[in-house]
């Protein structure tokens, strides 16, 4: 069973850290090898959405929709991070895809119920039975609202064998740790959702965030719902659209209900809604990519120039905040440029629009998002108290930042924690080679009163959680 600062770890479910380790055993310790299982399960989650689509709705659909998804900022940026978010999303898109290939189309496939079964106990062994919710309830809606409720028999099989293999991971894990199921299944499940004791939110909080997340995609829904809403129809022929559709919803109520709430867990439910976006632009947009150059409207207008501007304006932005090199600015803006001068000539065109639209994006995922996790990563920070401070003793608050043990290694590293700040500032007066790692903007009264004083950056560098030390007393 896996341990947090030597102690087990019941939080989770393991696997997702048997995953890492057996990457850290092939390709050595690093944060590069440790990303390698979410890049995977990322990786995973578009394959398995492109195979399923093309299966389903065809090339251009499955096309168009994986790349809403591939594009769309707050989906990839979750499923990246070394967490749960990238396997449970990987999970839930594949139970969908395999519950939908086995009874969502005109010839029942029961096989798929396998396929389906096994994702869904990676899922249960990722997070924990939340997809037995977010799957079973959007499968059984669509059932209904396609008028092939009796496959619902089969459905329960495949619920069946769920909650069984289910039982049995539980009690493996049980008899590995006792005391596993009480701590997971009611404190970190029942509990977290009824009353929950971190992490609390309101009920919109994913709203936002789901909309600015899908961007630019989500402008287009407006001006293709205006163009089309005399004609807008779903059929149940296009059992797809409603299989995304109910499981993104499902997603998305379940988790605004839910007491405890953190952004990423949005994984669960936005690569569904991204799919049907995307499926939804591909049915209510032209058919064809010469057709679509030549629609011109107040959108493809919209879109073009809110697509050109971020091109130009986001290695700016990046520089200003030391997230890429000043190379960027002149590369960005020239493409931009090429941009504008595009729609004065051409005139403002959907093709244009997104394809500026999808730089802008791409820039901000490779370029942006790298720089600004080096920016606050405390790794350049300790590297450089490594070179320039080499018998630095490393102190947490008010609990242990896992990131600090992985980057320092075999240095010394305290935990303090609430209750614990006297002790704190007399082991930072009597050690002036004590660093802190605490959040330096939230640091509370009773620490602040204990050191009489005020920290200072321990390194040039900003990094989260902050490193501090106590000022050098000053020379009388």
């Amino acid at each position: 069973m896996k341990n947090l600062n030597g102690e087990p770890y019941l939080d989770k479910p393991p696997l997702l850290y048997w995953a890492i380790m057996s990457v850290y055993r092939l390709f050595g310790l690093s944060d590069v090898t440790a990303r390698l299982v979410p890049a995977i399960c990322s990786a995973g989650t578009v394959i398995v959405s492109w195979i399923w689509l093309r299966t389903s709705v065809g090339n251009r659909a499955a096309l168009l929709a994986t790349s809403v998804l591939v594009l769309s900022p707050r989906a990839m940026y979750y499923m990246e991070m070394v967490a749960m978010d990238a396997p449970i999303g990987f999970a839930v898109t594949a139970t969908i895809a395999s519950l939908h290939m086995a009874l969502g189309r005109e010839r029942l496939a029961p096989l798929w119920l396998i396929s389906a079964t096994l994702a869904t106990l990676v899922g249960v062994l990722s997070k924990g039975p939340v997809i037995l919710v977010v799957t079973l309830v959007p499968a059984g809606l669509a059932l209904l609202v396609t008028h092939t409720r009796k496959r619902l028999v089969w459905l329960g099989i495949w619920f069946t064998a769920a909650i069984l293999g289910s039982g049995l991971c539980f009690l493996w894990l049980e008899r590995m740790s006792p005391g596993f199921c009480y701590h997971f299944l009611f404190r970190h499940n029942l509990e977290r959702f009824a009353t929950p004791f971190d992490h609390e939110g309101p009920w919109w909080y994913h709203l936002p965030g789901t909309w600015l997340g899908a961007l630019p995609w989500t402008l287009l829904i407006p001006f293709v719902w205006w163009k089309n809403r005399a004609t807008l129809s779903l059929s149940a022929s296009q059992t797809t659209i409603i299989w995304l559709s109910l499981s993104f919803l499902t997603g998305l109520i379940f988790f605004s209900i839910a007491g405890s709430k953190r952004a990423s867990y949005c994984t669960a439910f936005l690569p569904q809604g991204c799919l049907a976006l995307g499926l939804f632009l591909d049915k209510y947009l032209p058919s064809g990519w010469s057709e679509l150059s030549r629609r011109n409207s107040v959108g493809a207008a919209w879109l073009t120039w809110l697509g050109c501007a971020p091109v130009m304006a986001l290695p700016i932005i990046g520089y200003i905040l030391d997230w890429c090199s000043y190379q960027w600015i002149p590369i960005m803006v020239f493409i931009a440029v090429l941009g504008f001068a595009a729609a004065i000539v051409l005139g403002s065109r959907w093709d244009l629009g997104m394809a500026m639209a999808a730089i802008a994006v791409l820039f901000g995922q490779t370029v942006l998002l790298s720089g600004h996790h080096e920016h606050f990563s405390p790794r350049k920070a300790i590297r450089w108290l490594s070179k320039h401070q080499p018998d630095a003793i490393f102190a947490c608050y008010p609990h242990a930042f896992e990131s600090m043990a992985f980057y320092v290694n075999d240095k010394e590293l305290i935990i303090f924690e609430t209750g614990q700040e006297a002790e704190l500032a007399d082991f930072l007066k009597q050690k002036p080679n004590a660093v802190l790692a605490a959040k330096g903007n939230k640091l509370p009264a009773a620490l602040t009163a204990a050191i009489k004083g005020t920290l200072k950056q321990a390194t040039p560098f900003k990094a989260t959680p902050w490193l501090m030390k106590l000022p050098e007393p000053s020379l009388p």
